[in-house]
């Protein structure tokens, strides 16, 4: 645990979470974009909260053959990298908030679920036009947790970032 300490301490810096910030503004903007070439209202599976095995495969339905195949590339390309960026940036943004090392960690609990939900999107993917309704019920679960599991992050950076603010600026006076 020392070593993990120390390592956060090292990168806890704001230019490091200001380059992995870009990062992540990049990949959203930009990798995700170009990887994943479906219509806006076509929304990839795991930019959604939750989908049933029917909205799933009215999806799939949806995409051209050339769509589903840069779907699965973008995940094997992109989301294989993406969810250690932005859980790290969870982590050191957390650690710069709070000292916190315990708390920080705990940022990378999202990343199982993540990868467990592209995993089960690769399935399906590589499987369709044959349906597997378990494991998209199985990747849909996964997707949820993901999206639960961010906006928690979101919520304890924003409550740290207002307590460390609260604490230096405003109890002060």
């Amino acid at each position: 645990m020392h070593a993990v300490s120390n390592f956060l301490s090292k990168y806890s810096r704001w230019h490091f979470i200001l380059l992995l910030f870009i990062l992540i503004l990049i990949i959203n903007l930009f990798l995700f974009p170009i990887c994943y070439k479906t219509s806006p209202e076509n929304m990839s599976l795991d930019s959604r909260f939750s989908y049933s095995v029917e909205k799933a495969y009215n999806l799939l339905d949806q995409y051209a053959e050339k769509e589903r195949a840069s779907y699965f590339t973008g995940i094997l390309a992109i989301d294989l990298i993406y969810p250690f960026i932005y859980c790290l940036f969870f982590c050191v943004i957390i650690f710069k908030l709070t000292g916190n090392t315990s708390a920080a960690l705990l940022a990378f609990v999202i990343m199982p679920a993540d990868y467990l939900e592209n995993t089960g999107i690769l399935i399906i993917l590589d499987f369709y036009p044959q349906q597997i309704p378990f494991v998209v019920k199985t990747a849909s679960l996964f997707t949820s947790l993901k999206w639960i599991l961010l906006a928690a992050a979101v919520i304890f950076v924003l409550v740290s970032a207002s307590v460390k603010v609260y604490k230096k600026y405003i109890k002060k006076t």
